[in-house]
C-alpha cells in the first residue's frame, strides 16, 4: 500500500515513504522540513495531498 508517514525516532523526524515496490526514509532536523518532504511524495505517489494528520504522540500520516 502507498503511504507517506512522518515519525518522531532520536530526536529526528523521520518521513517514511511506501511506493508498493520499495521502503524509504529520510530523516530531517526540522519538523518543517520533513511536513515538505512528506508533502512532495505523497504528490509523485497520487496521495492525497491533505495535511498531515497526528496519528498518535509520535508519528503523523501525510
Amino acid at each position: 500500500m502507498r503511504s507517506v508517514e512522518i515519525i518522531r525516532r532520536d530526536e529526528k523526524w523521520v518521513v517514511q515513504i511506501n511506493d508498493d515496490k520499495q521502503f524509504d526514509e529520510c530523516e530531517f532536523a526540522l519538523e518543517s522540513n520533513a511536513i515538505a518532504w512528506a508533502a512532495g511524495h505523497r504528490k509523485r505517489l497520487g496521495l492525497p495531498t491533505e495535511q498531515a494528520k497526528q496519528t498518535d504522540e509520535h508519528s503523523m500520516r501525510c
